[in-house]
Parts: C-alpha cells; structure tokens; sequence
C-alpha cells in the first residue's frame, strides 16, 4: 500500500518485494518499518534526485530487513543513522 501510494505522490517507480511473502509483525514492529520506509521514500524523491526505489522487508523469527534502495545521488544524513540505530 505503502509504495503505490508514494508512487503516485513523489512521481516514482517504486517496486516492492517481502520475504516471505505473507510477513506478519507485530503491530509496532508495522508501525516502524512503515515511517522508515515512508521516510526514505520521502528523502530519496526530495534529496536523492532518484526516478525508481525499490522496497524490500525480509523476516525470520528474530529479525525483520528493510533495504531501501534508489538510481539517485549518494548522499548520508540524520535519517540514515536513525533509521541503523532501530535496527
């Protein structure tokens, strides 16, 4: 939902995969992931000059990935080292 919403509103290609593809998190795990994801999708548009970012969350029973990545500009800021320090 997350990515077809955004796609629409920052002007993106955004393609997005899980593994598995049915991950079920707890409620604030959800939450998390989804305002990091949100974020980055907001910081790649505005301060990556990037057309296309792809999505990809992968679970076990411990751990939860999400890998945000996009064509744009390399660049490292605040959001970055916040978005590490939760993992």
């Amino acid at each position: 939902r997350l990515a077809a919403e955004a796609q629409h509103r920052l002007q993106l290609t955004i393609t997005s995969a899980s593994q598995p593809p049915d991950i079920q998190a707890p409620e604030e795990v959800s939450d998390h992931l989804y305002r990091i994801a949100h974020e980055a999708l907001t910081n790649a548009a505005r301060h990556g000059g990037c057309r296309s970012v792809a999505l990809e969350i992968f679970a076990d029973e411990a751990n939860y990935v999400l890998t945000v990545a996009d064509d744009g500009r390399a660049r490292a800021g605040v959001g970055t080292g916040g978005a590490r320090a939760l993992a």
